[in-house]
């Protein structure tokens, strides 16, 4: 049975996700937050591209998270942008009381149309238990198209 602190936390948590949710459907993750950028360390390099590893930040999936997940990005050469960015568990974690992960993997993909660099696909691949009895397996995939112009040309 949780303690009045442990359910008092778990209640900060959800409200704190529920502050960050964009018309209450997605959750907001945003890479300045996700990367810890004095970690970055260069991983492997050809002529399109080079690989970067990161130590990860995502609050929401608790203190314990931080230390078990490690991120890669891989960086466009030609172009000039961050064309893919992954985040994967490296062992089990418990991400609030009473929930372990097992698996978490998150792949963002982006593109660069003109100057602007705009999200081309999510995924998200979850699984754990919580209480030690309901299985946690979640997966998720987003895909962008289409993407259209509505603001001005300026001249310069």
């Amino acid at each position: 049975v949780p303690s009045q602190k442990q359910i008092n936390r778990f209640v900060e948590q959800k409200l704190k996700q529920a502050e960050k949710r964009d018309d209450g459907k997605n959750v907001r993750l945003d890479l300045g937050e996700l990367i810890v950028t004095d970690t970055l360390s260069l991983e492997s390099e050809n002529e399109e591209q080079f690989a970067m590893s990161f130590n990860v930040s995502i609050s929401r999936l608790g203190d314990d998270a931080q230390q078990k997940l490690k991120g890669l990005l891989t960086f466009n050469k030609a172009k000039q942008f961050v064309e893919i960015v992954e985040v994967a568990n490296l062992e089990a974690f418990s991400a609030m009381f009473m929930v372990t992960i097992s698996t978490f993997n998150l792949t963002r993909n982006f593109q660069k149309i003109g100057d602007a660099i705009v999200p081309r696909e999510n995924r998200m691949r979850m699984k754990g238990k919580m209480s030690f009895i309901t299985e946690i397996d979640e997966k998720s995939v987003d895909i962008f198209s289409d993407y259209e112009y509505h603001g001005q040309v300026l001249s310069p």
